[in-house]
């Protein structure tokens, strides 16, 4: 719905094979650790090969032990004078990819050894975010250990480590980020842009709980709610968390948030209500962009509409 990407994919992650130059030569340790043959890259580091050396695209025999979740590997690196900051042509650094195989113990051997923890890609992507969104809690942990900045968001949408744990439903990921210091009610950077209402120039202004209503994240709803996240809060277009869950699909969510006290009436700026939308998700055409009916929840759209009218809302608001 509405177009807006929730999650950044780096550029092509250690997809470039090093070139072999064969099993002396000097790219060979690097071609040892992409195909992780561990025993080759022990005798090669034994007759003293450059732990440094590069395949052609900047990745190093350290970026691919990290690649491979080979902690033994990464610590005889290390121990030999690997540098943990390289990073190769797409700016990714060993620790950037640790975080994204949700790998704690790398990630503390890494930062033991000086890794920064906050490297960003060029999109401005660090390992606090490409982590929180994988959802592993122990290399979150580890990562704001060594000083991971929990609010340092991407630099395209302005995304949060907390907004993309929430939209993956990785809820033990959000309370600890909340716990660390994230920023509760934090919003995405507006933009300007085609639009899903009809006057606003802008889009942007997401919540993390905009998130996780917007992707059906029931566990990560509870925790931001429970965090006190504003359950009216809406975006440039007047859209709110309950509107984004009903727009979805979401209808267990849309429930909860109803229950949980979000108001009923509030509508987006074309005066497209709650109800209003249930209404027309009971009926769905085919339009580009909206999803496709929904079975899996234990609400359906007529359940959503009756609930929805027992806690007051308006039958006859109209559209303006």
């Amino acid at each position: 719905m509405r177009g807006k990407a929730c999650l950044l994919v780096a550029a092509l992650v250690l997809a470039t094979p090093a070139v072999s130059r064969g099993a002396e030569g000097e790219g060979a340790l690097v071609e040892a650790a992409r195909q992780g043959d561990v025993k080759a890259v022990r005798a090669l580091v034994s007759k003293g090969s450059d732990v440094n050396a590069a395949g052609p695209d900047g990745t190093t025999a350290l970026h691919w032990a990290a690649r491979s979740n080979d902690l033994d590997v990464v610590r005889l690196l290390i121990s030999r004078g690997a540098d943990v900051r390289a990073t190769n042509r797409y700016g990714i650094t060993s620790m950037w990819q640790a975080a994204l195989n949700g790998n704690a113990q790398i990630i503390e051997a890494l930062a033991k050894a000086g890794a920064p923890v906050d490297v960003a890609l060029s999109s401005g992507e660090t390992p606090l975010l490409v982590a929180s969104r994988t959802g592993k809690v122990d290399a979150v942990r580890a990562l704001i250990a060594h000083g991971a900045n929990p609010n340092l968001a991407e630099n395209i949408f302005g995304q949060t480590p907390l907004m993309l744990a929430a939209a993956e439903n990785n809820a033990d990921v959000c309370r600890l980020l909340l716990s660390s210091g994230a920023t509760l009610d934090a919003k995405t950077l507006l933009q300007k842009g085609k639009t899903f209402a009809l006057s606003n120039p802008y889009t942007g202004g997401f919540t993390a709980l905009m998130y996780a209503a917007r992707h059906g994240s029931m566990d990560a709803t509870n925790v931001l709610l429970e965090a006190g996240a504003n359950i009216n809060e809406r975006d440039p277009e007047g859209i709110s968390p309950l509107l984004l869950a009903v727009f979805n699909g979401h209808y267990d969510l849309a429930a909860l948030l109803v229950k949980r006290g979000a108001d009923v009436n509030l509508a987006d700026e074309a005066g497209r209500g709650p109800l209003y939308q249930a209404v027309d998700m009971r009926r769905l055409e085919f339009i580009a962009g909206r999803p496709s009916p929904k079975w899996v929840d234990q609400l359906d759209a007529l359940g959503l509409i009756s609930l929805l009218l027992e806690n007051g809302a308006n039958a006859n608001a109209a559209l303006t």
